[in-house]
């Protein structure tokens, strides 16, 4: 399973990488479960499934005018995933940023995210 764990976790990469270039989040909301849990440091209340996913991923887009994100690192389980990333971009006042972060995967039996965690460095959105 790890090895299909890890498959995911690079087909995730790509596809996040995708929707940052696009400004498209459909393909990487299919990444998740109807049931699936979203949330970060940022975010008040955890999202839910789907269209808590899209909701997710739309505002993430829309505090940049652009933005790119590498992975650097990936450790896998049976059915985790956590992604060690950097992004960097132009908020949306103008401001570049660059900022750290760590991702935490957790997949169900089909393949689908039914978790998704995002640890970063919020102190890298404050205006200065």
């Amino acid at each position: 399973m790890a090895a299909e764990t890890r498959e995911i976790a690079e087909q995730f990469e790509k596809g996040l990488q995708q929707m940052e270039q696009s400004g498209n989040v459909e393909e990487l909301a299919q990444f998740f479960a109807e049931d699936a849990v979203l949330g970060n440091l940022g975010v008040a209340n955890d999202l839910h499934g789907t269209e808590g996913a899209r909701e997710f991923w739309q505002r993430y887009l829309g505090q940049f005018r652009e933005v790119h994100s590498e992975f650097f690192h990936t450790l896998v389980g049976d059915h985790e995933a956590v992604l060690e990333w950097e992004s960097k971009g132009t908020l949306k006042n103008g401001r570049p940023i660059d900022y750290r972060g760590v991702s935490i995967l957790r997949l169900k039996e089909d393949g689908k995210v039914g978790e998704f965690q995002t640890y970063y460095d919020t102190a890298a959105f404050v205006t200065k």
